[in-house]
């Protein structure tokens, strides 16, 4: 249940602190819709101006989402406002959507906001009653009947959320656009305005509720005014039009915070419960791993987030067939051979990169005198202690700096050294191949 299941959903496995994070952030979900249901039947006991008191529930809700989002320490929050946004006049506001947390970060951005929500929302158990009593209206109702309550609240100030897939996406991708929202927009006389919302859907994903570690992303980007023809006259060639520039805007933001410390506990997450290997996993890429260990190969193969462009298999890095690659990573494999076969190795990893590749060496060099013994130490417990790395009849035969470079200077390659380590003497040497 905690392994096998959530990876046979392409999803990482859980974990006791993950359950209990999750635990606390559904606890006080719950808490707090209770408490905004019992504040919402006292409101209506009031005896005050109807309008205050809504907006007054909705700072309420504001709030309360705004809170429920920061009691989430595990997870990192960017917002990016270059626009200015300041909610000062009424709009559409599309984005998109990929989890439930969609729904906490916009209503957290102002009160005077509207959804149009989906039946599972509006009669939900735990926080279906706050959802009518903040006069958010359901979708299904269709636009003639919805329209007069939402010129009245257009009228007031609010802005209404419309997520134009029309239900949340499984993988993150965006799918087709709706036309509603943009009928409306055209209808109400109103700017759209568009943001974009990044990793929701890896911090907590579609039907589990369960709480990742991991970082949102939430971006507004330029109004588009009902006078603005650069996306086209009418909602339907609008829709197009905004749907590609919004996808086009999201591949943007998706390269800029989609580092690789961005992936880190995606990765992580891939081998608990499988012993100390890490091997490669990359997004957008053909990815071929290799390992002489056939044990790790097996483990390597169960990984939630393997697929077609994403294989392993065991063999001899010296006899394998490589192909043209436009990247080779040896990671701890160097001091696994003799120094004739780190030769025919690195001579190997020459002839089969194209111009531009990159050959990326991981090793342990003998030249940092006091780090090697770390070095050393730490092989002695994988190789004769602990017994998960696997040695050749030779043992093991570690280089030193002016092997590297003398190589990369034969082949005419650019070399970059990072050092990155305070009690070993591993070293990454980052070699590119000049045309």
């Amino acid at each position: 249940w905690f392994i096998s299941r959530p990876a046979a959903r392409k999803q990482g496995p859980y974990t006791l602190w993950g359950l209990a994070k999750s635990v606390f952030a559904f606890a006080y979900f719950v808490f707090g819709a209770f408490l905004l249901n019992v504040v919402g039947f006292g409101l209506k006991l009031v005896p005050a101006n109807g309008d205050r008191k809504k907006l007054f529930y909705h700072w309420l809700l504001s709030k309360f989402t705004g809170s429920l989002i920061n009691v989430m320490a595990n997870v990192k929050k960017i917002y990016i406002n270059e626009t200015g946004e300041n909610f000062s006049r009424p709009a559409v506001i599309i984005a998109n959507h990929q989890s439930f947390l969609d729904i906490l970060l916009l209503v957290m951005q102002t009160p005077k906001l509207l959804l149009l929500t989906n039946d599972w929302v509006w009669n939900s158990p735990f926080f279906g009653a706050v959802v009518r009593m903040a006069d958010y209206l359901p979708a299904a109702q269709g636009t003639e009947q919805i329209l007069p309550g939402l010129r009245e609240k257009i009228a007031q100030g609010y802005s209404i959320v419309i997520f134009p897939e029309g239900t949340r996406s499984a993988d993150g991708t965006i799918q087709r656009f709706h036309k509603g929202a943009f009928f409306l927009a055209e209808t109400l006389g109103i700017d759209i305005l568009p943001v974009l919302i990044h990793g929701s859907g890896e911090t907590m994903r579609k039907n589990r509720f369960y709480l990742n570690d991991g970082q949102l992303t939430l971006k507004y980007l330029p109004r588009i005014r009902p006078a603005d023809t650069s996306f086209g006259d009418g909602y339907a060639a609008r829709t197009k039009t905004i749907s590609r520039y919004f996808r086009a805007q999201y591949q943007q933001l998706a390269a800029q915070v989609e580092t690789p410390g961005y992936y880190h506990n995606r990765l992580v997450a891939n081998y608990l419960y499988k012993g100390p290997v890490l091997e490669w996993y990359a997004k957008a890429r053909t990815v071929r791993g290799l390992d002489y260990d056939a044990e790790k190969i097996a483990v390597a193969q169960h990984g939630y987030v393997g697929g077609p462009n994403v294989t392993f298999a065991p063999g001899d890095a010296l006899a394998a067939p490589f192909g043209w690659q436009e990247g080779i990573i040896l990671s701890d494999v160097l001091h696994y051979l003799p120094p004739a076969g780190q030769q025919a190795l690195l001579q190997k990893c020459a002839d089969n990169l194209t111009t531009g590749g990159v050959l990326v060496i991981r090793d342990g060099f003998t030249e940092l005198t006091e780090r090697h013994r770390g070095t050393v130490l730490t092989e002695w417990f994988s190789t004769r202690f602990c017994k998960f790395n696997k040695t050749a009849d030779g043992g093991l035969s570690f280089l030193s700096k002016k092997v590297i470079t003398d190589f990369a200077a034969r082949h005419q390659f650019e070399v970059e050294m990072l050092d990155q380590t305070r009690y070993t003497s591993n070293l990454i040497f980052i070699c590119t191949k000049r045309g």
